[in-house]
């Protein structure tokens, strides 16, 4: 168990004045991936010395010299990547194409690419009309939003139509299932074999104007069943409010999923009481009712989670602990107890600038803005 104070140091800093930080993840073998725009650094954990590189060139993303030649290529970036059980690294870029390394020794190198973007849909062949068809939503590109690895080895790519299950054979992966929704998939997890919770979201704005404004949003919590590609929604909330702040994301303890929705709802599933609901009517987790106004002094009502807990996960700490900003933008300690969660005690480097947050296996802390990564060890 923690003690009720912990004291932490800063052990060192790196400064990337000259690149981007898009994302940082721990890899195996005492590493980290470090994404740029364009580059992707592998540094050792231990002495934070860069070990390798993967220059992610615009050719990498072509299947074809048609796609050599097509222009629209030039404004693609890798935006996430994952490694594998196997430690090979899975990439995905701004125009769904997904880019597969083999480790071998300590390079890596290119061995397949899928563009994802332009694989036959089943609702293609669909044809009718619909007055969402006038209107600004998620749906107008087509993006993969997070891949995931399941136990059997197969991934899981979470994209605007739903979700893509590939499988290897022969050392390739090949797409074995293909599940359009009517909802955009962002993430999944597997809570038990051939069972993922599906977390979705989607947005509609009525006209390009009203975009910064008003839309409205559908969040939803499904369990997918793979095996008989049977879906069953477990929670669908929708509000009629302004895009900001409108995230859906995730964290939990060994007992409970907890399920934020932007900044209006939070969801309580039980993960061993067959994910039973627990704050279904916000008796848990409360909110507040808002009066606003919004594009041209239009009266609005909406709810929102009390500010105690309108937190931002960033990432776990320990069995007990997790690592979230609060509505001020300050790093805090929060404690899951009693079915729900607290504040434990504040972090002495809180800085609004600070984009993400990942403790390493040697129990450092890593955090990093958009050029700079400060390096926080418990003392």
């Amino acid at each position: 168990k923690e003690n009720k104070t912990l004291s932490f140091a800063l052990n060192n800093k790196l400064n990337f004045n000259d690149r981007k930080i898009i994302k940082i993840k721990e890899l195996s073998n005492n590493r980290i991936g470090i994404l740029f725009v364009h580059l992707l650094s592998i540094y050792s954990s231990k002495t934070f010395k860069k070990i390798n590189e993967i220059k992610l060139d615009n050719t990498l993303f072509k299947n074809s010299e048609k796609d050599e030649k097509n222009s629209d290529n030039k404004n693609e970036i890798v935006i996430d990547f994952i490694e594998l059980k196997n430690l090979d690294l899975v990439l995905w870029t701004t125009k769904a194409t997904i880019l597969f390394y083999n480790l071998s020794d300590t390079n890596y190198s290119l061995f397949q690419t899928i563009k994802e973007n332009i694989q036959k849909e089943e609702k293609e062949e669909e044809e009718y009309f619909h007055m969402e068809r006038f209107y600004s939503n998620n749906k107008d590109v087509y993006n993969i939003n997070s891949i995931y690895q399941l136990s059997n080895g197969n991934i899981v790519s979470c994209n605007t139509n739903g979700i893509k299950i590939y499988s290897k054979k022969n050392d390739k992966y090949e797409l074995e299932l293909s599940c359009p929704m009517d909802i955009e998939v962002m993430n999944a997890i597997e809570i038990k074999i051939n069972q993922l919770i599906l977390f979705q979201y989607n947005f509609i704005s009525r006209g390009h104007c009203s975009r910064s404004y008003h839309c409205t949003l559908t969040y939803s919590v499904s369990l997918y069943d793979i095996e008989n590609k049977k879906s069953k929604n477990l929670s669908e909330f929708k509000e009629n409010i302004s895009l900001r702040n409108n995230e859906i994301s995730f964290f939990k303890s060994d007992e409970l999923l907890f399920v934020k929705f932007g900044q209006f709802k939070f969801d309580i599933y039980d993960l061993k009481q067959n994910m039973k609901s627990l704050n279904q009517n916000n008796e848990i987790i409360k909110i507040d009712t808002i009066n606003e106004f919004i594009g041209f002094f239009r009266p609005v009502n909406f709810v929102r989670i009390k500010d105690e807990m309108n937190t931002n996960f960033l990432c776990n700490y320990s069995k007990d602990l997790f690592f979230a900003k609060d509505v001020n933008n300050n790093i805090k300690l929060y404690q899951f107890k009693n079915k729900s969660f607290e504040f434990y005690q504040d972090f002495p480097f809180s800085k609004a600038e600070i984009r993400g947050m990942i403790k390493l296996k040697n129990n450092n802390i890593i955090m990093y803005s958009l050029n700079e990564i400060m390096i926080v060890g418990k003392c």
